[in-house]
């Protein structure tokens, strides 16, 4: 040991160590044999068992800034030792020892083992074991000068009582800073490099002690083996340098270990913590160098091992180990600036290239000297770095080697310059303080790499023809590319990682790079998979071919089959990748300014993120070449897309928004219009080259120019190929990622992939029998690229590799590119006639763009410059963050539309991406609403997050600017108003528009233009006012209701602002638009998607009694005006229309919906009628079946139908649960629910009949509905013949809404299809004919659809989402727009009634699925998954995708496979029902005990169902709505679901990162996709902690029908115009409002009242209300019940001194008090009361 060691001893080991193997190799000896255990694992886990328990010793080594740590105190107790003294050398002995197990368990091919190596290594790096805790820290990203604050939200209120912050800290992990003998920190040194490069220098000074020429630093990749040459140094010159080295600080490390050193020996610093608001906050200034820099909540005198643990938002405080969830975190810092930076891509062999004109011949290439030139003008431009690409080593015995074959990562390229004017060009870049950004690969040349390379070691192949071990195995992404005549590194020998760090740190310190691009860092490290076969093979002497080393390290592989870091749950879970965490920290603790880029294919951004690259993707340009027609290939070739394969702006709407949540927070990246291998932005877009420009500049990602593009050209010599072919491969969708949020979290509770340790016991534990599932996740497709065949020709069609498969099939997708094909993307000698047709190519697109309209792509570099100065003189657009907002309807498939704010600024970006190009309608300006609300939820949280306000109060006045022009517009808005408003913008053909809020500093409460305008927005908004935020008016009424007085005043001020005489507005519309203030302040009570921030909304019954009281206390002015807004002010009936009706006809989702949706708004103390067909059969053939439900005929009415004559309806009512039912009969007509009556006329009658026999009814029954609400197309006539003067005017106070719940085909829009004699019906409907038929459509359709969207007030649907798809896509979308504010609502189920139906059936999801094993498949066994399909098996419900996922399902799941129910009836008439059951049984004979199903009889068991599956599934086509979900959701069961309709609102991908979520979803409708749900769904299955979180979860979504027909109930009240009310909360809120009263006159808003108590004596009645003259006869107060007085019903009222009349309602009828003075006047008989004045 080098503790017990001589002196001279352990000196001697220094050199061994720069050869990359530790010295003492006790530990590694007997690791090794166990390492090179190919099939049995658990050798493996026990090596990483005493790896863990060497980390957790290693854990000690960090100290405390309060001295908390076992027993030591202080941190000078605790100052670690120089890492070559004894004690030192002995840990980084340890240190390495750990780092060449881990690296090598990295490639093993069993995933358990390379899931805890991911995690062990991190732990190893991070210095402390918090990742051991069971999951990934949660990252957030900033940067180096940039303040940083902690802020967790509590649970609940009694959460935050609970906690006590003087008890708690927050520790903070910070690396040691480690001195030099001088007293230099490591912070020192780093600045001190950083300005040795500035004046010239080459590398970082080494440590004081050091003298003489400075060398290559010490290496542990330098040479090994037999052949190595020793650099270990004479003795006499080892005693020099390290006499009394344990007295001595620090000297310099080997590359690749002094952040490993300096991690393994950080400490932990305390800040104090406070509470404020709903939340702990903790700010902790901002970071002074890069890095990663890890904290936790702890108690105040614990260390490590306890975190506090406290109730949190999503996390069950009884689950051990997730309770500190989010009490952890990580700040990944990068360099300071590093967000404002705009990067130029240099190829240099283009720069200045020359051809001879004649021959074609290359006659110079470009140069370093070249590149030097550009920099004054780069500088110039704003750029403030240079990605310098192709500038590495390459071969020498070549005239025109490729830049894409690298022989030395650590040099540059001798062809361009050399050494010398590489650094040249470096020193200048930093003259112009520009950073230069220079390539890595992971590859090297095969033929002509450096001799240190083949020392390392290169994978092997065994040659498939000849099976014999072949040459090393080429470079390769795994995916869709490998490069011949490269090489591809071991990288599971710890060798190639330090090979790596220590080329990059040359190229850094030796040439002055400050950057580097990591080429496919999305695949670095590449490990592939072990060839296990090959590795055991037995000679014929019975002894193993390969040595234990061979097999440790995986030298032969098989090909292209990916696995290592990629090939993880622990990637998944987002733990960071292990050899670009070890690089990023290794360049940032010599260069603080360091920049380290990687390309990102293949949606793994985030796993760059939070390893600390900076990731460079060409996602949006994809995606806008895609738009353009074009599909730009990864290879950089370009082909066309198919028509139906065109995406749509809106999918770069969506990247971004996948992104908020899928990436850390404050993540940065890069992006480009082009890449150096495809053609420029002019080819791409076409005219939209300009529009690229501005999403380059505006989006937030780091602009990446490439040379030449800014001048307006096309093509380029060194570039892929060009086709006009289809590309029948590409599909645009995959650029936004839709797998499950990679979170950080997702392991089971208490546990990790480590060692199952909770955080709170920090003891080891084996791994014992955890096995987890194969990885799952999106199919990260990308697309081959193919060799060239000339500079604008043809490529064969390719076929895309699926990388989701580890298997030889898809490896074998990999193609190859050959140095022919790579040559051909250089630069090189060509043909005369390849330069000439380069020129007419480039003409050619020139007069294609469209330089006689004003597209003249030779301009262009106008257009970059003003967008980069733009960038850079708008903080907002340089470093702010990004929300997506969203684009109404049919527009947000041409117009993006985004915000950029920061603190002080926010900018608004509107960008239409569509042209004249693209056909005659997109050749006009194009109108749309944009919806701001996302913005104000990003500023919440951001303020939120960061502690802080953004951009100002909510009152703030702001103008709109636009930053072309300077111009600002005339409105002024309040802050809150703009943000909840829907902005119509205007936008021309390919227009970009950006406007800036400026504010003002004049009170919005004083500002004559403000009270103008928001008066005159709100009588132009009026319905179309949603919310009462998005109007200054509305929102300063909503924020003063807090109290009465508060509340009067409020009231005063916008009366006053409405005042007649003011605005030009009559009495009549100020007193309906102060109604609309109110009754939209009422409604924020109860808003869910954007709730009121930093204030209290209070509900209606609030708002109504300050009304009451002011109508009859207040001051005369707030007294007139209460009893104008109370006078009306109540819901009267409400009738509902439905073809079908509950138990009576249900035959769908309709009935139940409207059956239980008119008992939900009966519960809320509404007057509900529902009148519906009673047909002569119900669905079970009963005839007579009314009569048992106590409901009968009362009358019969006539009903003329059109010139046909007069039918009769018999009348039958009775009473439901509150709910008055009409239902209404003639044999003839109604015989069953939809019957078809033989022809199309007879139809016509029928419906005629139905929609006039609804009014028919209404009128005599004396019935004056305030909302008669249809449903259905069946309903679609009634709004027609209300509205259109049929019935005179006795529907002229009535509200006509309609309820869409199916418009999937035309005949659930009940079209007719009338012959030409028949004309359109119009003898029979009488309806003019633009009502029903639509006179654009090829044919004459009489539609009751139509009508009612033509003549409804208003209309809804029973999805948000389904909503937005009628508006967008549906043929009666022109129609349905005529409405301004349609509204969507998710359906329900009764919860309670349902869970006692479930208790019925089992006790427990357990006892469930052991029910419903036995019961359908004679196997029981818990383990197993049971999926399960509960419905018709039609196309609609898309059955046919699970039978054809089955056998890839069953393999899925393992050799235990799953169990699969379907629960349906076919229909073997209908084609697809017969092939559905035809499979069916296939799958029940070839899967028994596994596959259930019986489609020739109904299914029974739901609810069984229900509790007992694992998994619900429901792959619809289309799901307007849907109940089925909901059954599954009430016991916790999640659902697997098409992203559709309801489905789309209620189920929600599961989010292990916050723990919430219903389910899994999938995007495409196709059978991968939805198997890759089934795969997460599978993956979290196989965690049961995590399960039980998402059952849990699950619960949470259901929806009860009593929020249902609150959400109806509130949307029919705006419709009306009416506050919501329920008198028993009212009575409550009188009480208190009465309270406030003597507060309220003190203040001079109400007049002195005296109490006064009212009573009605009869205690037999069951709801008893007064009105009276005291407020004007305005509004009835209810009395309350109060059994233990005389007085029955009873309240006190505060009234002015005087005589009033008052009279009561008693259960609905009007009478007097027999015990009071009557009066009678003018016939009426009133009571008397009276109010004497009050005494003093």
């Amino acid at each position: 040991m080098p503790g017990s060691t001589q002196r001279g001893g352990w000196r001697e080991q220094r050199p061994a160590l720069s050869r990359g193997t530790p010295v003492n190799q006790r530990r590694w000896s007997a690791w090794l044999p166990r390492l090179s255990s190919l099939v049995d694992e658990q050798p493996v886990q026990d090596v990483l068992d005493e790896v863990q328990q060497l980390l957790l010793e290693r854990s000690t080594w960090v100290t405390y800034e309060d001295g908390a740590r076992g027993g030591a105190s202080g941190r000078g107790a605790n100052k670690p030792p120089a890492p070559f003294s004894s004690a030192g050398w002995e840990r980084l002995q340890t240190l390495l020892e750990v780092e060449k197990a881990l690296v090598s368990a990295l490639g093993h091919h069993c995933e358990d083992v390379r899931d805890r190596a991911v995690v062990l290594l991190s732990v190893l790096y991070d210095g402390h074991p918090l990742q051991l805790a069971g999951d990934a820290l949660p990252v957030a990203v900033t940067c180096v000068g940039e303040p940083v604050t902690v802020c967790i939200p509590f649970a609940s209120e009694a959460d935050r009582e609970a906690f006590q912050p003087q008890r708690a800290v927050l520790r903070l992990f910070r690396p040691w800073p480690n001195k030099n003998k001088n007293g230099y920190t490591r912070e020192v040194l780093s600045k001190q490099a950083t300005n040795s490069l500035q004046l010239g220098g080459s590398r970082p000074p080494r440590s004081p002690s050091s003298d003489g020429p400075q060398q290559r630093k010490p290496s542990l990749a330098t040479e090994t083996g037999p052949n190595a040459t020793s650099t270990s140094p004479s003795r006499e010159q080892t005693a020099q340098d390290w006499t009394n080295a344990e007295e001595e600080a620090e000297q310099e490390l080997p590359v690749g270990t002094h952040a490993l050193w300096a991690a393994c020996h950080g400490h932990w610093q305390s800040y104090p913590i406070s509470v404020q608001g709903e939340s702990i906050l903790v700010h902790l200034g901002s970071f002074e160098q890069p890095g990663f820099y890890d904290w936790y909540i702890a108690r105040a005198s614990d260390g490590v091992a306890s975190p506090l643990v406290i109730a949190h938002p999503v996390v069950y405080a009884d689950v051990p180990g997730m309770d500190f969830r989010r009490l952890r975190g990580r700040f990944i810092v990068q360099p300071r600036g590093a967000r404002a930076h705009r990067l130029y891509e240099i190829p240099v062999d283009q720069v200045g290239a020359r051809w001879d004109a004649t021959t074609g011949a290359l006659l110079s290439r470009g140069s370093f000297d070249a590149v030097q030139e550009l920099l004054p003008r780069l500088a110039a431009s704003g750029i403030t770095g240079i990605y310098v690409s192709g500038c590495l080593e390459r071969r020498l015995d070549e005239h025109e080697p490729t830049p894409h074959t690298v022989v030395d990562r650590a040099m540059p390229a001798t062809i361009l310059g050399g050494v010398h004017k590489f650094r040249r060009m470096c020193a200048e870049a930093r003259r112009h303080q520009l950073a230069t950004i220079v390539d890595c690969l992971d590859r090297v040349s095969l033929a002509r790499a450096h001799r240190r390379y083949r020392r390392i070691g290169y994978v092997r192949i065994v040659d498939a023809k000849r099976q014999v071990p072949a040459l090393p195995h080429p470079g390769t992404d795994c995916h869709e590319v490998q490069w011949e005549d490269t090489a591809l590194l071991n990288y599971r020998r710890l060798e190639s990682w330090y090979s790596l760090i220590e080329d990059i740190s040359q190229m850094a310190t030796e040439h002055g790079a400050g950057g580097v691009r990591l080429d496919n860092a999305q695949c670095v490290p590449c490990v592939l998979a072990p060839d296990v076969t090959e590795l055991a093979r037995i000679d014929n002497d019975g002894i193993a071919h390969y040595d234990d080393e061979e097999k440790a390290f995986g030298d032969v592989v098989l090909a292209n089959v990916e696995g290592g870091y990629w090939r993880t749950d622990a990637a998944i879970d987002g733990y960071p990748n292990p050899l670009l965490l070890k690089l990023t920290r290794e360049m940032w603790h010599w260069n603080p300014s360091f920049l380290v880029l990687g390309e990102s294919h293949f949606h793994r951004e985030r796993n760059l993120i939070v390893s600390g690259l900076i990731p460079h993707t060409l996602r949006v340009a994809t995606i806008l070449a895609g738009i353009s027609g074009k599909s730009l290939r990864r290879d950089g070739s370009v082909r066309a897309l198919g028509e139906n394969k065109h995406p749509t702006v809106d999918f770069i709407a969506r990247l971004y928004r996948n992104d908020a949540h899928a990436i850390p927070s404050g993540a940065i990246m890069v992006g480009g219009t082009c890449s150096d291998t495809s053609p420029y932005p002019s080819v791409l877009y076409g005219r939209r080259a300009w529009t690229a420009v501005d999403m380059l500049c505006f989006l937030p990602d780091i602009p990446l120019l490439l040379l030449g593009e800014e001048d307006g050209r096309a093509y380029r010599i060194n570039m892929a190929s060009v086709s006009r072919e289809v590309d029948p491969d590409t599909n645009l969708e995959l650029e936004v990622p839709k797998s499950p949020r990679l979170g950080g979290h997702g392991l089971p509770r208490g546990s990790s992939v480590a060692s199952g340790m909770s955080m709170l016991h920090l003891q080891q534990t084996s791994m014992g029998d955890v096995r987890r599932l194969k990885r799952s996740g999106s199919r990260e497709t990308g697309l081959a690229r193919l060799s060239s065949t000339n500079l604008l020709g043809r490529n064969t069609t390719n076929r895309r590799a699926d990388s989701g498969s580890m298997s030889g099939a898809a490896a074998a997708m990999v193609r190859s590119r050959s140095t022919e094909d790579m040559l051909k993307l250089s630069i090189r000698s060509v043909s005369a006639e390849d330069i000439r047709q380069l020129d007419l190519a480039e003409e050619d697109i020139r007069r294609e763009i469209g330089p006689q309209e004003g597209y003249d792509i030779r301009q262009i570099r106008g257009h970059y410059e003003h967008r980069l100065r733009l960038r850079a003189s708008y903080e907002a657009l340089r470093e702010g963050h990004m929300v997506a907002l969203v684009v109404r309807e049919q527009a947000k498939y041409q117009v993006l539309a985004f915000a950029r704010f920061t603190r002080q600024q926010i900018v608004l970006l509107f960008i239409n991406v569509r042209g004249g190009h693209d056909g005659a309608p997109f050749a006009v300006p194009v109108d749309t609403i944009v919806d701001l609300r996302p913005l104000a939820e990003a500023l919440v949280a951001a303020a939120f997050r960061n502690g802080c306000t953004y951009f100002g109060p909510w009152d703030r006045i702001i103008e709109l600017r636009d930053c072309f022009t300077g111009a600002r517009e005339p409105s002024r808005y309040a802050f809150e108003e703009f943000l909840f408003r829907r902005l119509q913008i205007t936008l021309k053909p390919l227009e970009t528009r950006i406007l800036e809020l400026c504010p003002s500093s004049e009170a919005a409460e004083s500002s004559t233009d403000l009270h103008q305008q928001t008066v005159q927005r709100l009588d132009e908004d009026d319905e179309m006012l949603l919310d009462a935020r998005a109007n200054w008016l509305a929102g300063y009424l909503a924020r003063h209701c807090y109290d009465l007085k508060a509340f009067a005043r409020a009231l005063g001020f916008l009366q006053g602002l409405l005042a007649p005489g003011k605005q030009q507005l009559t009495e009549a519309r100020a007193r309906h638009l102060m109604c609309v203030c109110l009754q939209r302040t009422a409604l924020l009570a109860g808003e869910q998607e954007y709730p009121p921030h930093g204030f209290r909304a209070v509900s209606g019954e609030r708002l109504l009694a300050y009304l009451m009281v002011l109508s009859s206390c207040g001051i005369d002015a707030l007294r007139t005006v209460a009893r104008r807004i109370l006078s009306g002010n109540r819901m009267g009936p409400i009738v509902l229309f439905s073809p079908e009706l509950g138990r009576f006809s249900s035959i769908g989702g309709l009935g139940t919906m409207v059956d239980e949706l008119s008992k939900g708004l009966a519960d809320l103390g509404l007057d509900v009628y529902v009148i519906s067909p009673a047909y002569t059969f119900n669905r079970r053939g009963e005839t007579r079946y009314l009569e048992r439900d106590g409901i009968r005929w009362t009358r019969n009415i006539d009903v003329r139908i059109g010139n046909v004559g007069v039918a009769t309806l018999g009348i039958f009512e009775g009473i439901e649960n509150s709910v008055r039912l009409i239902f209404f009969e003639n044999h003839s007509y109604f015989p069953r629910v939809y019957q078809d009556l033989g022809s199309q006329a007879r139809m016509m009658e029928m419906l005629v009949l139905a929609n006039r026999g609804v009014l028919e009814i209404c009128c005599h029954k004396q019935l004056r509905p305030s909302l008669l609400v249809t449903n259905d197309w069946m309903g679609g006539l009634v709004p027609a013949y209300g509205r259109l003067g049929y019935f005179g005017g006795y529907f002229d106070d009535t509200c006509f809404f309609h309820i869409v719940h199916n418009l999937g085909d035309a005949a659930y829009e009940g079209r007719l299809y009338p012959s030409p004699a028949e004309a359109g019906f119009e003898a029979i409907h009488q309806l003019p004919r633009d009502i029903v038929i639509d006179p654009t459509w090829n044919r004459v359709v009489v539609n009751p659809s139509r009508a009612a969207f033509k003549c409804a007030h208003s209309w809804g649907t029973v999805s948000p989402s389904y909503l937005e798809e009628l508006l967008t896509n549906h043929p009666l979308r022109p129609v349905m727009r005529l409405c301004r504010a349609p509204f969507g609502t998710s359906n329900g189920i009764r919860v309670q009634d349902r869970l006692a139906l479930l208790r019925r059936v089992a006790s427990s999801h357990e006892e469930a699925k052991s029910v419903l094993q036995s019961k359908y498949f004679g196997v029981t066994d818990p383990g197993i998954p049971v999926f399960a399909f509960v419905g018709r098996l039609t196309s609609q419900k898309g059955v046919h995708l699970i039978l054809s996922a089955t056998d890839a399902l069953m393999n899925l799941a393992g050799p235990s496979k799953c169990q699969i129910l379907i629960g349906g009836m076919a229909n073997r008439a209908d084609p697809y029902g017969a092939d559905c059951a035809r499979r069916c049984n296939e799958l029940k004979q070839r899967y028994r005990g596994y596959f259930s199903a019986d489609p020739d009889n109904f299914f029974h068991d739901g609810p069984l169902v229900n509790l007992g599956a694992d998994f619900c599934l429901m792959p619809s086509l289309f799901e307007p709505g849907g109940i089925v979900q909901q059954e599954f959701f009430v016991v916790g069961t999640p659902v697997i679901a098409y992203r559709t309709g309801g489905l789309k609102d209620t189920v929600i991908e599961w989010d292990p990162v916050e723990l919430t979520g219903s389910g899994f979803v999938f995007h495409e409708y196709t059978m991968d996709d939805f198997l890759a749900a089934c795969k997460r769904a599978l993956r979290v299955y196989a965690k049961p902690d995590e399960y039980q979180l998402l059952r849990e979860s699950t619960r949470e979504f259901v929806i009860d029908v009593a929020q249902v027909a609150e959400a109806w109930s509130r949307e029919f009240h705006r419709v009306k115009n009416i506050i919501p009310c329920r008198d028993d909360v009212l009575a409550l809120d009188l009480e208190a409002v009465a309270s406030e009263l003597s507060s309220a006159v003190k203040d001079g808003v109400c007049v002195p009242a005296v109490p006064v108590d009212i009573d009605w004596p009869d205690a037999s009645a069951s709801s008893v209300s007064v009105k009276g003259s005291f407020d004007g006869w305005s509004r009835e107060w209810p009395l309350r019940r109060d059994s233990g007085k005389a007085n029955a019903w009873e309240r006190t009222f505060w009234l002015p001194p005087g005589t009033y009349e008052i009279k009561y309602r008693v259960d609905g009828e009007w009478l007097v008090h027999p015990h009071k003075p009557v009066t009678n006047t003018s016939g009426l008989l009133n009571n008397l009361l009276e109010v004497p004045r009050q005494t003093p």
